[in-house]
């Protein structure tokens, strides 16, 4: 199915063509979005040609518009296809309609997902009477694009890779796990599609080693791992906005599952210790997670230190990052196997990262190989001092750069397109 195109100045003189399935696309705002994207820059390096068929985002609002005809942007190296959200013709919303539809494996039952399921299937179909490809990437969530490669893999016998940024439900590889009867039902459910959907892939992938046992275990299928990570050239062109204030930052969303009220008892002894000091939550958008600052906030009295800043442009948030003089982290101590896109870009910035709580898991593990900051158990002292070290000068963070590098985006799809042609070798 390779169709021969020579490519001057590159190492190899084919180029293979990749249909890539992604709900979330720039300029949607969210790390899974970048996750995609990284795919789409960086796979031609390896000899691919990639086709993105997402949803026309829209910057100002975050929503999909109702676009009638699909929107094509060439760039250099991909092409990305854009659809309307649409309306769908059958709308099975409600309880009832949610048990049927988990009975044949729909499990994405808003309104706007049935949509843009309607719309994407209509397209897909479309596209592959008019062109072939070599190879299929669908990403989850939702959870209709993992169906969809499977589908395809059956009528079309193009193989696929099913790449998972995340889990159903967080807690699942968690010890402590204890699902409701609910979620049993649920859980049964999405684990006997997933188990459908992935049986002929080439292999999945995932954002970290633990959500790659859950997945070999649960599919019969082996997965790998591609963490999510940072752009090379991230911080190009900015540079530190000096200021009179010493600041401790959280950028990004984070979740009822991350405890924050470690950081108010350090935050309590540096204000006594730190004339101009601030802890700045910056892109918070999780209701509970507010609630929880504000009471925190006045439990600690610290509501002349403590600001809770709106969700900013990406570029915004990049520069608060790096004017920062510690990024905070919140680990899941519960959950040994999770960490979000925000610490790959803690870790492009420079600064020093402090994790507390820890969770003995992969955060513990990124900090320690990388030597990017320090992890502390629940002791305020012991922290508030390793942070006056930095206000003194007395403690400079001397991170690993080669692994560090590990991490840009470029290093992780390198590692993901050597992982694909070894799997392809091996079918043919």
């Amino acid at each position: 199915m390779c169709k021969k195109r020579l490519i001057l100045g590159a190492d190899y003189n084919y180029v293979k063509k990749i249909l890539i399935l992604t709900y979330h696309y720039p300029p949607l705002n969210v790390i899974a979005s970048i996750r995609a994207q990284a795919y789409a820059q960086n796979l031609h390096r390896h000899g691919w040609a990639p086709t993105v068929v997402t949803f026309d985002w829209q910057e100002r609002t975050g929503e999909i518009s109702t676009i009638e005809a699909p929107k094509v942007e060439e760039h250099e190296h991909y092409k990305v296809i854009r659809l309307g959200k649409g309306k769908p013709q059958n709308q099975y919303i409600g309880k009832f309609y949610t048990a049927v539809n988990y009975n044949t494996g729909v499990f994405d039952v808003t309104e706007e997902l049935l949509a843009c399921r309607e719309m994407i299937d209509t397209f897909v179909r479309n596209i592959l009477h008019q062109e072939t490809f070599d190879l299929v990437l669908g990403i989850y969530s939702p959870h209709f694009h993992l169906e969809q490669c499977h589908w395809i893999y059956s009528k079309y016998d193009i193989p696929y890779v099913l790449d998972f940024r995340d889990l159903w439900d967080i807690r699942l590889t968690s010890p402590v796990y204890s699902p409701t009867f609910k979620e049993r039902i649920r859980d049964f459910y999405i684990g006997t599609y997933w188990r459908k959907w992935a049986r002929n892939a080439l292999f999945l992938s995932t954002v970290s080693e633990p959500y790659a046992e859950y997945l070999e275990q649960l599919c019969m299928q082996t997965a790998v791992t591609i963490t999510n990570g940072f752009e090379a050239d991230l911080f190009k062109g900015l540079k530190v906005i000096e200021r009179d204030v010493f600041v401790i930052a959280h950028v990004g969303s984070f979740y009822p599952e991350q405890r924050v009220d470690t950081l108010f008892a350090v935050g309590k002894i540096l204000k006594e210790r730190i004339d101009k000091f601030e802890i700045r939550f910056i892109g918070v958008k999780n209701e509970e997670m507010k609630s929880r600052i504000g009471a925190l906030t006045a439990e600690y009295e610290l509501n002349e230190v403590v600001k809770i800043m709106p969700r900013i442009t990406r570029g915004e948030a990049l520069q608060e990052t790096l004017d920062a003089d510690v990024l905070y982290y919140p680990a899941w101590e519960t959950n040994t196997g999770v960490y979000s896109g925000k610490i790959f870009e803690y870790l492009a910035s420079g600064n020093p990262i402090l994790v507390a709580p820890r969770d003995n898991g992969v955060v513990d593990q990124l900090i320690e190989d990388t030597q990017a900051g320090a992890s502390f158990s629940d002791d305020p002292a012991l922290i508030s001092d390793w942070v006056m070290s930095i206000f003194h000068g007395e403690y400079y963070v001397d991170p690993k750069q080669h692994e560090i590098k590990i991490y840009t985006r470029e290093s992780q799809v390198a590692h993901f397109a050597r992982l694909v042609d070894e799997a392809l070798e091996k079918r043919e």
